[in-house]
């Protein structure tokens, strides 16, 4: 929707940086906002080859997942937790998202 009302090139990952209308100059060099268009992500789970693909196909996937993919990925998860944490993201999401134990989570 976005892509067609203007007219933007479609993106899954787009890095969005405030700027000073006047002067273009950078708002600030710490403040950004990246989205991610998760029905744009096609990859399957044999064909991840990063964390970053990977933890887009956990979000992506999360609803539907029986087991946890990428076996002896559990340090993964905990940095996944760990960005999440940092994205102030609530406990029970982080769980859900991660599967670890509110026990896990405040750990980290």
């Amino acid at each position: 929707m976005w892509e067609r009302e203007y007219n933007r090139p479609h993106k899954f990952r787009t890095d969005i940086w405030l700027v000073d209308r006047d002067t273009n100059e950078p708002f600030s060099d710490k403040l950004r906002f990246i989205f991610i268009e998760l029905p744009s992500f096609t990859k399957e789970e044999q064909n991840c080859e990063t964390d970053f693909e990977r933890w887009i196909y956990v979000l992506k996937n999360m609803e539907t997942l029986k087991r946890l993919p990428f076996k002896g990925r559990m340090e993964g998860l905990k940095e996944t937790a760990r960005n999440l944490k940092r994205m102030k993201m609530s406990a029970e999401v982080i769980q859900q998202a991660t599967g670890l134990s509110a026990e896990e989570i405040e750990k980290l």
